[in-house]
């Protein structure tokens, strides 16, 4: 038989096979890459569908491997207020102002008093003023708080003004190393350091011992040393936050002064009635004051007209009465309805127990206007406690001494 001719020339069939052979290897060597690429690749972990069951066992996997580890490096301390010691005034919550707080009957630690680490942030140590001179050094200025003179209400207002005026020029405050240790004595956590006087220093007095002067918002370039009483809240009410992380109590300071209310609760335990108490602190100063011409010490009308307006505000109200003068407390308010007296106390101890009530009824002296700041409730003043034709009573200023929230009464 003829063999039948070919269709296509041989030329032409072997030029296409190797044409084809090419685009094989071509096609061949791609999918090898793509592979590749998907295996290598975190960004293509999701794989194609046919592989993804494998893909998501593998990252299950890996995912699980390295929860199990630690990352490397240095490891940051918990700065939170709950990692640090608990400082507060008293360990069990201070009775709720609004008569919420019951007082418990089958436990003997009952004590009123708010914890001091719920409000207060770690203190801010302040910056120092820096300034460089012409010679290119950098000088340092700080406070200096020399330490007029009084006791706990006069040492305190110098205190908190100079950490106030110090924060206020970027500088840090320094006090006198041996005249504010009754600070130190009834405070655990006073930030300011002591020392001896600063080289440099330039004398500052304040206009009035009782109104605020804002000369002292911008200091000269030098250390600056504080002479007076600095008796106004405004040289340091931005920082009372501050000022309040540092007033803590020492250990046996606090704890006496919670004794002092769980003997009060266990007179009210049997009495249903007074499940919800509130303590109205109540300091009656009269010691030196009542021979000193330019004061006038509260009557008892003041004392007593105070006591019922707590009364008519607050339920269940009780009032703790300390006082450099107990037996006249006892004469003048011992007829009054549930009244107890701290006797036979330190005027530190007294100063803690006045703190941990609810209110204040606050009477003559900064004893008195500590006490209110420290319990921070609703306080009332009197307000005819120095002799008007006195320099103490014309050059005070109500609106820089007495805090605006505060309530004035007379006789």
């Amino acid at each position: 038989m003829a063999e039948f001719a070919p269709l296509v020339n041989t030329k032409t069939v072997s030029r296409w096979q190797r044409l084809r052979a090419g685009r094989v290897h071509f096609l061949v060597l791609v999918v090898v890459g793509l592979l590749y690429l998907t295996y290598s690749s975190e960004w293509l972990r999701g794989g194609p569908p046919i592989l993804r069951p494998f893909y998501d066992n593998q990252t299950v996997a890996t995912n699980s491997s390295r929860s199990n580890k630690t990352m490397p490096g240095p490891t940051t301390p918990n700065r939170s207020l709950t990692s640090t010691p608990n400082r507060s005034i008293t360990s069990t919550p201070k009775p709720n102002r609004t008569n919420t707080t019951p007082i418990n009957k089958t436990t003997t630690n009952i004590t009123p008093g708010k914890t001091t680490s719920s409000r207060s942030a770690t203190t801010v140590t302040p910056t120092r003023h820096q300034t460089t001179s012409g010679s290119g050094h950098t000088k340092t200025y700080s406070v200096y708080a020399s330490g007029r003179g009084g006791r706990i209400g006069n040492q305190m207002f110098e205190y908190a003004s100079a950490y106030g005026i110090a924060r206020m020029n970027n500088r840090s405050a320094v006090t006198h190393k041996t005249k504010f240790n009754t600070l130190w004595t009834l405070f655990t956590n006073l930030s300011v350091p002591r020392s001896g006087p600063l080289p440099n220093m330039k004398t500052m007095k304040p206009g009035s011992y009782a109104a605020y002067d804002p000369k002292f918002e911008k200091l000269p370039e030098s250390n600056v040393k504080l002479y007076g009483y600095f008796q106004s809240w405004k040289f340091f009410q931005k920082y009372e936050r501050d000022l309040r992380a540092q007033f803590v109590f020492r250990e046996a300071i606090r704890s006496k002064a919670s004794e002092y209310f769980v003997n009060i609760a266990q007179t009210h335990k049997n009495n249903s009635s007074d499940k919800n108490i509130t303590f109205v602190g109540v300091h009656v100063r009269r010691g030196d004051m009542v021979n000193l011409p330019r004061y006038r010490v509260a009557s008892k009308s003041y004392i007593v007209k105070a006591m019922d307006a707590f009364r008519r505000n607050f339920t269940r109200v009780h009032f703790v009465v300390c006082s450099d003068d107990i037996p006249w407390c006892k004469k003048n308010l011992g007829n009054q309805k549930n009244v107890s007296f701290s006797e036979k106390r330190s005027s530190n101890v007294d100063f803690a127990i006045l703190s941990l009530c609810n209110h204040t009824l606050a009477t003559v002296g900064t004893y008195s206007w500590w006490a209110g700041w420290m319990a921070g409730g609703v306080t009332t003043y009197y307000t005819r406690f120095a002799d008007p034709s006195t320099t103490l009573f014309t050059t005070l200023k109500f609106e820089d001494y007495f805090l605006p929230k505060w309530i004035p009464m007379s006789d």
